[in-house]
């Protein structure tokens, strides 16, 4: 069964979204909210047909616990619009990043990056999440993501 997500969890993610990376509540004016097991927050249709029996209602974009840890989906579907807390890769940073592996970005790259969750860019596109803490990023990509590319 499919459960809606609690209204006070919907505005605690709404809240770190636009001070984290200026993503308005607004974006999400058409979505449903549902609450998934272990703090799970997916966004998924307004309504759905309960004679159906889903495994889920949509997509997971984010984990509530103590705080709000947000998905890779998340990051690379409304990565676009975040304007704050972003670091842009160089091309040898993104291919080590999809590798699953740790960066540790230039001080020229850390424009307005501030410890925490961070989105991952390269050029134009939204890679993901990674953990931001004294100078390095702990890479975030789930190992199902992960891959190694020779041409970028």
């Amino acid at each position: 069964m499919i459960e809606f997500c609690e209204s006070e969890t919907r505005e605690l993610v709404f809240d770190y979204l636009e001070l984290r990376f200026g993503l308005s509540k607004k974006l999400f004016d058409d979505f449903g909210f549902y609450a998934g097991p272990k703090g799970r927050v997916i966004v998924g249709p307004k309504q759905y047909d309960e004679t159906i029996v889903p495994d889920t209602a949509g997509l997971l974009i984010a984990r509530v616990h103590k705080s709000v840890k947000p998905t890779t989906n998340l990051l690379q579907i409304f990565g676009a619009l975040a304007t704050r807390n972003t670091i842009t890769l160089s091309r040898n940073q993104t291919l080590k990043y999809l590798q699953g592996l740790d960066i540790k970005p230039g001080d020229e790259d850390i424009v307005d990056a501030t410890h925490g969750y961070i989105l991952l860019r390269y050029d134009r596109y939204a890679l993901g999440c990674g953990l931001f803490q004294d100078g390095h990023v702990k890479n975030m990509l789930p190992r199902a993501k992960r891959i190694e590319l020779e041409h970028l």
